[in-house]
């Protein structure tokens, strides 16, 4: 677990697979979109929220394959069918591996 990382640093920039989480805590929603729309990959997003209305917001506007919302990040996986951005490089998810 990564706590408020750079974002410059090459494990924010690059693609990752293993067992990695960044943690940011944020004032505003909008800042926490901003910064998960803004890297290069986006296989998965978790959001942990109580509120029903943030975790909308989230699913709406992260541009991501999935957005899990207050979930084990590893059962999110059966549901990422379509890579984000360049994430996979074209293939991503289950049914491909």
């Amino acid at each position: 677990m990564l706590l408020n990382p750079p974002i410059e640093l090459d494990v924010m920039q690059k693609e990752v697979f293993g067992p990695l989480i960044a943690v940011y805590a944020f004032e505003q929603l909008d800042e926490a979109i901003e910064l998960a729309n803004a890297l290069p990959f986006a296989l998965q997003a978790v959001v942990f929220t109580q509120s029903l209305d943030a975790a909308m917001r989230c699913y709406q506007r992260i541009d991501a394959t999935a957005v899990i919302v207050k979930e084990n990040i590893l059962s999110g996986l059966i549901r990422c069918h379509l890579p984000a951005r360049w994430s996979g490089h074209g293939v991503g998810g289950i049914p491909h591996t």
